[in-house]
């Protein structure tokens, strides 16, 4: 995996267009300018997280994980960057469900015909799983999956289910909930409450699936990003604003 620093040297030069290209006309309508212009903000949001990932491989503490605080806020802030990436991909659903109606847009349609194969499969089974529909290859029965099987949300029976299962079962009885216990944001950290999102995940996806999964999910944020890339990429050229060089 690259580093933050090496992530961020692969970015191309800064270039420009007219941002009339989001404003709507006879040709297209303004309710579709908004979703690609959504679309745009989704894809960067995506791009934040890997970088966000990046960025935390690069503090990982050394050596084999021990209790304690740094151990502790790292895997803490792993599983939220996981949250996150899964709140994305809800977010993208539920965004192309409230725009079903410019789906088969003409214009958007010349658009999706312009993707490579992969991505225009990809962009047919993300809107077939955001919209009901049951896609029939991996990538679209994984977000299927994650449509209907990985929401998160702060649900304070589901939260405690996790905890529950990680805290208060026979077989952990042992164990005991960790706090850092300060006066400031900096000094404080619940660590129990990260534990209690690891056990809400394993109850919702079974205990030996989380780590595969946790791959899995990071591939098809990958997957999507590059629809969306093409995908907004077309949209303003198919416009007719082209890119100036800075």
């Amino acid at each position: 995996m690259k580093s933050f620093q090496e992530e961020c040297a692969t970015l191309e030069s800064l270039q420009t267009f007219d941002p009339a290209a989001f404003e709507g006309d006879e040709n297209v309508p303004q309710k579709l300018c908004n979703l690609v212009l959504a679309l745009a903000l989704i894809y960067n949001d995506c791009k934040n997280t890997t970088y966000a990932a990046l960025l935390l491989k690069d503090c990982k503490p050394e050596g084999r994980p021990e209790i304690n605080a740094v151990w502790g806020t790292w895997a803490g802030t792993e599983w939220h960057l996981f949250r996150l990436m899964i709140s994305a991909v809800h977010e993208l659903f539920i965004l192309i469900q409230d725009h079903q109606d410019v789906l088969t847009h003409e214009f958007l349609v010349k658009v999706v015909k312009q993707l490579h194969p992969t991505s225009r499969k990809s962009w047919e089974s993300l809107t077939a799983a955001a919209t009901g529909a049951t896609p029939k290859d991996d990538f679209g029965q994984m977000l299927l999956r994650i449509r209907n099987q990985m929401v998160f949300h702060y649900d304070p029976k589901g939260i405690f289910a996790g905890f529950k299962s990680h805290f208060l079962i026979p077989t952990r009885l042992q164990d005991r909930a960790f706090i850092s216990h300060g006066l400031s944001m900096g000094a404080s950290r619940f660590y129990f409450a990260d534990a209690a999102v690891e056990g809400y995940f394993q109850e919702i996806v079974g205990k030996g699936e989380v780590g595969q999964l946790s791959m899995k999910i990071r591939d098809v944020v990958d997957s999507l990003n590059l629809v969306l890339l093409g995908l907004v990429d077309r949209f303003i050229q198919q416009r007719g604003f082209a890119y100036r060089n800075v």
